[in-house]
């Protein structure tokens, strides 16, 4: 509303200079002489048309960022901390500013923000898993900005804590994923006939071999994950993808890299 009116400030000097019924039906209310109640002409002079172009600027930011959440065509959960970061800059800076006018806005803007947001160590850390689960950011964004944040020290311990958060989903997911086959497999078995055979005479033979099998794989699965890289770790090693544009599907870029990535695909 403010950036529509901004661009007719022409007109509506225009108005208040020709038409006299025109600050009559935006006037407002003020008290003066006790309880007198008096109708009191305004306009708009050069400061206040200032003061909208100032505002417009500020609270874009927050206006990008709820259209951003209120899309229903892509996934939102991943830009969720970026937006969030991208307000506390905002207010952080133009909180530092000369102007009164904004600082004092800022300031109370600062306030409410710190109130439900100032404290990292105890937001929910799956926020910053999602954005991890960007490929375009991974780890290192994270890194970057508790750098700017906390001290050295700090900064690393909290970018741990986010890796060991992810480390648990991707544990706990694989585990499932390994059991689900190994069921699957057994099962399979049972319904194997040799030909030749009596039902009745192998079934002992074929559970056996199912469960010899199934002890196998999983000392496969133990064994390669003791000697050979974790997906998780694959996949923060590897360059982040260098598209930041709103055409970006990161759901797609998941399906694509699934094969790669069977377990991690599943936990983004």
């Amino acid at each position: 509303m403010l950036e529509k009116a901004e661009k007719y400030q022409k007109a509506f000097e225009r108005l208040e200079e020709e038409d006299p019924n025109y600050l009559m039906t935006i006037r407002e209310e003020a008290k003066e002489d006790g309880d007198d109640i008096h109708e009191v002409a305004w306009g708009m002079d050069d400061v206040e048309w200032e003061k909208i172009r100032i505002f417009s600027k500020f609270l874009k930011i927050f206006y990008d960022a709820t259209m951003r959440f209120s899309g229903a065509n892509y996934v939102t959960s991943n830009s969720f901390f970026l937006e969030l970061m991208s307000i506390h800059d905002t207010i952080d800076l133009e909180y530092e500013k000369d102007s009164y006018l904004l600082r004092k806005m800022a300031e109370n803007m600062k306030t409410k923000f710190e109130k439900y947001w100032e404290n990292f160590d105890n937001m929910n850390h799956l926020l910053y898993v999602r954005l991890v689960l960007d490929p375009r950011y991974k780890m290192r964004y994270l890194e970057y900005y508790f750098g700017t944040l906390y001290e050295n020290q700090k900064a690393v311990d909290m970018a741990e804590r986010v890796k060991a958060v992810l480390v648990d989903l991707y544990n706990t997911y694989s585990q499932n994923q390994v059991g689900s086959s190994s069921a699957s497999a057994a099962a399979q078995a049972q319904g194997q006939k040799p030909s030749g055979s009596m039902e009745g005479d192998n079934s002992s033979v074929v559970d056996a071999k199912a469960m010899r099998m199934m002890g196998f794989k999983k000392r496969l699965s133990n064994f390669d994950s003791s000697n050979t890289k974790s997906e998780v770790d694959n996949y923060l090693l590897e360059s982040c993808e260098d598209v930041f544009d709103d055409n970006f599907d990161i759901l797609a870029w998941w399906k694509v890299n699934s094969p790669r990535n069977r377990v991690l695909s599943r936990v983004a």
